[in-house]
């Protein structure tokens, strides 16, 4: 009989917790069902319709006493589920929902459908940063933010940049806040078919003539903001119904 879950996942823990990554992943592949490995992408469970688990390389999902995180069936495509967001009266920090993912460096793309609206003051975001080091923040998305009454596709682009001890990453739904008076939020939002993947490789970082030394700063920025080496990442913030 196959190990449980529950079994696995203080190994699986324990190795990834001392930077084991790549051998955590080996194991966990072997206990999958035949032919799911061959089709799985950069990001398992992408659209939410495996349960979660306490395994690493699946969704954690969590709460928190004034919101609420959880899969659930939607109305409009039977027997398929979502991801959904509620904020309660209160306020505190909020990662809802977390996946270690393995991305070499190079620019990548996260894209899905959402519906609903958060009200907050910097909103709730997608955020991808390191798993081991400094925990630098790679990327971080727009405000999610769609409609009531139709799904909207969203697209985030972003560079995963050469950084030292970053060979694996959490990608993570945040509330973004600075502050606590910016811990409030309030509204719902559903999120589905999330896929994520690899658009190019790095643009050739510039040479340093006067020192004679190459650049090796990574580009950490997203929109308007400039990245290590004076570039910066493009976020696609127009949304459209699907």
């Amino acid at each position: 009989m196959p190990p449980t879950d529950g079994e696995m996942a203080p190994l699986l823990d324990l190795l990834i917790e001392n930077k084991f990554v790549e051998f955590a992943l080996g194991v966990w592949a072997q206990m999958l069902p035949p032919g799911k490995v061959a089709h799985m992408g950069l990001l398992n469970n992408a659209s939410f319709e495996e349960d979660t688990s306490v395994l690493p390389f699946n969704w954690h999902l969590r709460n928190a006493p004034h919101a609420v995180t959880e899969l659930i069936e939607r109305t409009d495509k039977p027997q398929k589920r979502a991801l959904r967001v509620t904020f309660l009266p209160g306020r505190g920090a909020y990662i809802g929902a977390s996946q270690i993912v393995m991305l070499a460096p190079g620019k990548y793309q996260l894209s899905g459908v959402l519906r609903g609206e958060i009200v907050a003051k910097r909103g709730l975001k997608w955020m991808l940063r390191c798993r081991y080091g400094e925990k630098d923040i790679i990327a971080m998305s727009d405000a999610l933010s769609g409609s009531e009454s139709e799904w909207q596709r969203f697209s985030f682009d972003f560079s995963r940049g050469e950084i030292e001890d970053c060979n694996a990453q959490w990608l993570q739904l945040v509330l973004d806040a600075r502050s606590p008076s910016e811990q409030f939020a309030r509204g719902a939002i559903l999120i589905d078919e999330l896929k994520l993947v690899r658009t190019g490789d790095l643009d050739p970082v510039a040479t340093d003539t006067s020192a004679e030394q190459p650049s090796t700063r990574s580009v950490l920025g997203l929109g308007a903001a400039t990245g290590r080496d004076g570039s910066s990442n493009k976020l696609n913030g127009n949304f459209a119904p699907e």
